[in-house]
């Protein structure tokens, strides 16, 4: 069963030209995705190892270098959740990047005990394949 709050413990990236694997947001990526179980999804994913550089709770006042560091570190988005076959699919209408809202993102998943695996493919323009896959622990 999906449906529960998941702890990411692994984003790793995969080739089909054999290169070898990347963990684009490092070793120890944190977030938290938690799907109820009458149908909302709630994704927050961090680049391991983020520093805050001040005090602030809010961007207002902070630089635009540190911004685009949290920008680029940092994925939140909301939606609807449903199952379609083996996969899971995330309805968004709210998100971090407002290109998201609206969208439906579909990815694969495998349940193994308490660990959860979400996975995705996309070709690049030279026409490789990668292939995420995030890890989650049930918390």
């Amino acid at each position: 069963m999906i449906a529960g709050t998941w702890e990411l413990r692994a984003f790793r990236t995969t080739y089909g030209d054999g290169r070898p694997p990347e963990e684009p947001w490092g070793p120890e990526p944190t977030g938290r995705i938690v799907y109820t179980p009458d149908g909302y999804v709630s994704a927050v994913l961090a680049r391991g190892g983020r520093s805050g550089g001040t005090d602030l709770e809010t961007s207002d006042r902070a630089s635009d270098e540190e911004k685009a560091v949290w920008f680029d570190s940092y994925l939140s988005y909301s939606g609807r959740w449903r199952v379609e076959g083996e996969q899971v699919v995330h309805a968004i209408d709210l998100a971090l990047v407002p290109a998201m809202v609206g969208r439906e993102v579909r990815r694969a998943f495998a349940l193994h005990g308490d660990t959860l695996d979400l996975s995705y493919s996309r070709t690049s323009r030279s026409g490789t394949v990668r292939t995420f896959t995030l890890t989650w622990e049930r918390a």
